[in-house]
């Protein structure tokens, strides 16, 4: 699966964003538009402002798109209506026929969702279909709406349809109940800003890491040290579960902070440099257990084996 990791303009340069780019319609403007389109490579997703409450008309829609150097559109939709979807979804749909294009289907429920999208494959059935994808928010609606995500998943798949998952609720139930799942459902990319709102707010990433909501942009306009090398720590743990279909529950290899501090200090291997200064590198801060190179959080009062495991206070 492709990830595509959303981050603000100011810093756009600054990290590795993905095997996709992913312009949100709110940012679209010259210090946005050039570091998103460096390169030719990447596979780029036009957003269309929906989710922020900003919705770009159909004509504003194919302008970013343009400007962007678009691959792919996400089609209007009105979050929580699945009949006002459909119907601004296919009214652009018929506008957008040079490019892919992506319907995000809603309802107030499971089983409105599920009506939404299959009217939705039935209604394109009737056009000669270049590429359609489906993205599932499970921000956008539904009430408790991430945990029917798996459902949605396995209903599209029936579909036969490409699948993209628009953004990342909650760390926890993405790492115990899709992550495992990911390759067999051939689900075939994600966006998501929670490696960057996490390290914003001085946290490093873990499976049941909180949810920060990107909320307004200019509180990103500076980040101190710790905060924007904590962004690259996370953007890294978060690409290597993906990589590897599954969270160790060894912990995480002392590699992904090694490679991560490489970028600041010289000698960054195991065999030259402390683990305590990589992670403190790293902007990482807290208590941590150590075993065969492998490092987790340690909690007050957590049991761990003082012949094999190694404490460390950073």
């Amino acid at each position: 699966m492709k990830i595509a990791h959303i981050i603000p303009a100011p810093w756009c340069s600054n990290y590795k964003l993905g095997d996709y780019r992913f312009a949100l319609a709110p940012w679209v403007k010259e210090t946005y538009t050039v570091p998103m389109t460096a390169g030719s490579k990447y596979y780029m997703i036009m957003d269309n402002g929906a989710f922020e409450k900003t919705l770009l008309s159909d004509t504003e829609l194919l302008t970013a798109a343009e400007q962007f150097k678009a691959d792919e559109i996400i089609l209007p939709d009105v979050p929580g209506d699945a009949k006002a979807t459909l119907s601004a979804s296919y009214k652009a749909y018929k506008k957008f026929s040079k490019y892919r294009t992506m319907f995000v289907p809603h309802g107030q429920s499971l089983e409105e969702w599920i009506e939404c999208v299959d009217a939705w494959v039935a209604k394109i059935s009737e056009t000669p279909v270049i590429y359609n994808c489906i993205g599932i928010s499970p921000l956008r609606y539904l009430e408790g709406g991430y945990k029917y995500t798996k459902e949605m998943i396995e209903h599209v798949v029936t579909l036969k349809l490409p699948i993209h998952l628009l953004g990342l609720a909650n760390m926890e139930y993405f790492t115990s109940e899709l992550l495992p799942h990911l390759d067999e459902w051939g689900i075939r990319g994600i966006d998501t800003s929670y490696a960057f709102t996490l390290g914003a707010n001085g946290m490093m990433l873990l499976p049941n890491s909180p949810k920060f909501n990107l909320g307004d942009i200019e509180q990103y306009d500076k980040l101190s040290t710790n905060q924007r090398r904590l962004v690259a720590l996370n953007i890294e743990i978060l690409n290597s579960w993906i990589a590897d279909g599954a969270v160790d529950p060894r912990g995480l290899s002392d590699l992904i902070f090694r490679d991560v501090a490489s970028n600041w200090i010289r000698f960054y291997q195991r065999q030259f440099e402390r683990l305590e200064i990589v992670m403190r590198v790293c902007g990482v801060t807290g208590e941590f257990i150590i075993r065969d190179n492998f490092i987790r959080p340690y909690t007050a009062g957590d049991f761990y084996n003082k012949d094999l495991d190694w404490l460390i206070k950073i």
